[in-house]
């Protein structure tokens, strides 16, 4: 900016040798600028310099800035949101884009990056396609996958069912073939609806997810399904046509039943899902069972007791 500004200067006012340059106008790009600078000692006017790097969209009109973009990208990867971000960058004395600004950016950020995830799970099966065939296997032969779900509550203390103060519940599904443990499936049941919210805090009769501009993807009112994440999760793997016969490995039962009825639905309704315990939960499960039982008086004494030894 400062070359091309001189330049400029030159060039429309080559009388003017020492010029003295002074802000006009900045006008806020999110957390862009545009700056128009002016000579205080002649009437030289700059053009309007954009204090950023544009993405090149090949649309027409203005154009987005990537600090933005970057800056969204950065904000949906951490453990804040939108407004926390806001407050962190007027405490750092950065003026904040309005929240309308965040709000488009941060839905186009995520569109972006469900199609970058659905592009990397190809990329897997593909690799998984081209590793059964150099070990001479059939390119659609089993897979071992690996299934769990969490929920958004710390007043659940149980590990076996959720509950219903929760609002969001995730089922990932990863594959046990490679140490990598590559995410190959995963859906997101989501009750929170700001719009929603809102509406019926005004008095209006809205249920969420039936009106325009909801999040949610389930009603308030219905209780969140590990079986219901393990059908929604099968229902997504015939767009990438694979994995025709899958053994499953993992510790919970509901999700393998929902699994099983995807995958009856779409392909075979003889499909089976083999169900198999994995070393985590099996290890827990002998741990609880030992804290339970109840062992004699006597069963220890007379491991320990040397051979000829009778006890009285």
């Amino acid at each position: 900016m400062i070359n091309n500004l001189i330049i400029c200067h030159l060039n429309k006012s080559p009388k003017c040798d020492v010029p003295h340059f002074e802000l006009v106008q900045e006008t806020q790009w999110g957390l862009g600028w545009i700056w128009e600078m002016k000579c205080t000692k002649c009437k030289f006017i700059s053009e309007k310099y954009k204090l950023f790097r544009e993405i090149n969209t090949g649309r027409p009109g203005t154009k987005s800035a990537t600090i933005n973009y970057g800056f969204q990208t950065g904000v949906i990867n951490c453990n804040i949101g939108n407004d926390s971000a806001r407050l962190l960058l007027t405490s750092s004395c950065i003026p904040p884009m309005s929240k309308g600004t965040m709000q488009r950016i941060t839905n186009n950020v995520c569109d972006k990056v469900v199609k970058l995830a659905e592009n990397e799970t190809e990329q897997v099966v593909e690799n998984f396609r081209r590793r059964n065939q150099t070990l001479g296997l059939n390119k659609n032969s089993p897979v071992k996958l690996q299934m769990d779900g969490t929920y958004q509550s710390v007043h659940i203390k149980s590990r076996h069912k959720m509950g219903q103060n929760a609002s969001q519940a995730i089922g990932i599904a990863c594959e046990n073939e490679t140490d990598n443990h590559d995410i190959i499936g995963f859906h997101l049941v989501n009750k929170l609806c700001w719009v929603g919210a809102w509406l019926r805090g005004k008095g209006y009769d809205v249920e969420c997810p039936n009106h325009e501009y909801c999040t949610a993807n389930t009603n308030r009112y219905d209780p969140l399904s590990e079986k219901d994440l393990g059908y929604e999760i099968g229902k997504k793997w015939p767009n990438l046509i694979y994995l025709w016969t899958i053994v499953l490995l993992m510790g919970m039962q509901k999700s393998v039943q929902g699994l099983q009825e995807a995958m009856q639905e779409i392909f075979d309704p003889l499909w089976s899902v083999n169900r198999l315990a994995d070393t985590i939960h099996r290890g827990q499960s002998q741990f609880r069972e030992v804290l339970r039982a109840k062992f004699s008086v006597g069963m220890f004494l007379e491991l320990q007791r040397p051979k000829g030894m009778i006890l009285k």
